[in-house]
């Protein structure tokens, strides 16, 4: 799931993720997935931006279930794992649970495990439990390219197209494959 960066970059040779690229890439330690992935099959003038809390969502989901025979974290630890802050993995951590997706365990408050098998789970499911909309759009309206009537902008008109493939590839995409690219 990588889509490419207008400049070309690809987030570093490392693997180590070297700052906003607009690429997806698998640092070694993390999947921490960017915040902007820039839709270049067209120019470069469609933007997808993902919220805080789905990156939060995606990225604290591959850390849960990435732990072996349900092994449970605090929100603490996952939020340090991450690189998120702990209020913010605290109220994803919520939403999840509350889409049955992870599970509070009962030897702490805060601490939580995967629930089920990341073979089945999409990312849209992670996605859409912490609300993500999948807003596109054409970064032309920022420019005015359009001459500020981009309700009669043909770009305009195929934004709807794109938030549907966008979703059809989250659906497609399941954690299982984040986690293979982590190994």
């Amino acid at each position: 799931m990588v889509f490419g960066a207008p400049d070309g970059g690809s987030g570093g040779s490392n693997g180590e993720g070297t700052g906003n690229t607009g690429r997806f890439h698998v640092p070694r330690q993390v999947y921490r997935p960017l915040e902007t992935a820039i839709m270049v099959g067209t120019g470069g003038l469609w933007r997808l931006d993902f919220s805080e809390r789905t990156v939060a969502a995606i990225n604290g989901a591959v850390t849960l279930a990435s732990q072996r025979n349900g092994h449970v974290l605090g929100a603490k630890e996952v939020a340090n794992t991450t690189h998120t802050p702990l209020r913010r993995i605290r109220g994803v951590l919520e939403d999840l649970k509350k889409a049955g997706l992870v599970e509070a365990d009962k030897r702490g408050p805060g601490s939580f495990r995967w629930r089920g098998d990341p073979r089945r789970v999409s990312l849209y499911e992670i996605a859409a439990a912490v609300g993500e909309r999948f807003d596109v759009s054409c970064s032309a309206k920022r420019d005015h390219a359009c001459g500020s009537s981009c309700s009669r902008c043909p770009l305009n008109a195929a934004s709807g197209r794109m938030k549907s493939d966008v979703i059809g590839m989250f659906r497609s995409k399941k954690l299982r494959d984040l986690l293979q690219a982590r190994a």
